[in-house]
């Protein structure tokens, strides 16, 4: 596979012995598009009623899932930031449930 996906927890941040392997990808967008739908568990089980994002993000840096993307020998690497990610799709699930709130 060209591209793997690892996931480190934020509760055992930078302790290799952690990190799982998820899969092994052919793309760098299959890579990515699993590191996005990890990220996005994470924050959804993560997730309290009427938490702002910027709680959300706190609670994700604790507890969460954190996936990375190493790519083989001679791959090109992608560009992909879990916080980032996590950032701007906190961003719009706290406004989704404050909407909903609001009806």
């Amino acid at each position: 596979m060209n591209y793997v996906v690892y996931i480190a927890d934020h509760f055992h941040y930078q302790d290799a012995d952690h990190h799982l392997r998820h899969g092994g990808y052919a793309t760098g967008e299959e890579a990515v598009q699993v590191a996005q739908a990890i990220v996005v568990a994470s924050l959804q089980s993560l997730k309290k009623p009427g938490q702002t994002s910027k709680e959300l993000i706190q609670m994700y840096l604790t507890f969460g899932d954190d996936p990375f993307i190493i790519p083989a020998p001679g791959m090109q690497p992608v560009a992909f930031s879990a916080l980032q990610f996590a950032k701007d799709y906190a961003a719009r699930l706290c406004l989704i449930d404050s909407d909903l709130k609001d009806e």
